[in-house]
């Protein structure tokens, strides 16, 4: 299974999706983790989206059955993919969010993650069993029971908050491990 880093191109690509308040799978090659909430009142904070968010897709592990379809545990999946290596994330308050073909909602937090390599093969399964680190590629390194290597996802976009980065990735990680 690989480390799961940052990406500024997959952040830009997110944010140019949820900037379009359209609450729909864009379906163009990336895995997609999409979410929204909605209020009457004043929008959730930023950090309170995320987190109910990424909570959400890991609780999604308990309805997951070892299989080569992700069934109703997609966002889980998609989120322990053994290939998929980069994530970019956006978040994005709408006054009005167009959900599907007709529904419209007021105060939409939309926030919206882009992954790569894509998981969620129909007829694959999300990573092969076995050992931690017991399919890391040449010139990878098992870094906490993770494959990844010198220079892995370090490309970063100097404008991006190293916190909202880092945030985002001990959010899985806790998420995750504490399922």
């Amino acid at each position: 299974m690989r480390q799961l880093v940052w990406d500024p191109y997959l952040e830009r690509r997110a944010m140019q999706w949820s900037e379009t308040c359209y609450f729909e799978h864009q379906r163009r090659g990336l895995g997609e983790n999409l979410s929204y909430f909605t209020s009457t009142g004043r929008p959730l904070p930023p950090r309170q989206v995320i987190q109910r968010s990424i909570g959400l897709w890991a609780a999604e592990k308990r309805l997951y059955r070892w299989s080569p379809q992700c069934g109703a545990a997609c966002h889980y999946t998609q989120l322990i993919w053994a290939r998929t290596s980069r994530v970019g994330c956006s978040l994005s308050f709408c006054p009005v969010l167009r959900v599907g073909l007709g529904s419209l909602q007021r105060n939409g937090m939309y926030f919206a993650c882009f992954y790569a390599p894509a998981g969620n093969f129909i007829g694959q399964y999300p990573f092969v069993p076995g050992p931690r680190c017991s399919r890391c590629g040449r010139g990878e390194a098992c870094i906490g029971g993770l494959c990844g290597g010198r220079g892995f996802g370090r490309r970063r976009r100097r404008s991006v908050k190293m916190t909202s980065k880092d945030e985002f990735l001990g959010i899985v990680s806790e998420k995750i491990e504490g399922m």
